[in-house]
């Protein structure tokens, strides 16, 4: 995925589905992690019909560094303004 802006943690992640969902590709997912809030993640990206992987914790936290809470949105960088 070129040019991809990594998205992570609960409330940003929701906050994106919610104001940009045509931005967000897809929606990684810690395994093992079922809660509330992420089950409503799971339900927004449901909604807007945008895929989420399952994937061990490792590799969250090999693909953005901070806290994560157990959710990546891999999304389009907002356009540049002139």
């Amino acid at each position: 995925m070129a040019n991809i802006e990594y998205v992570f943690g609960i409330h940003a992640v929701q906050t994106k589905l919610q104001r940009n969902p045509e931005r967000v590709q897809e929606i990684w997912l810690q395994e093992g992690r079922e809660d509330k809030r992420l089950k409503q993640v799971i339900s927004l990206a449901d909604e807007q019909g945008i895929e989420c992987q399952v994937m061990p914790r490792r590799e969250l936290d090999n693909k953005v560094k901070g806290r994560h809470q157990g959710v990546v949105a891999a999304c389009t960088p907002n356009p540049a303004k002139d």
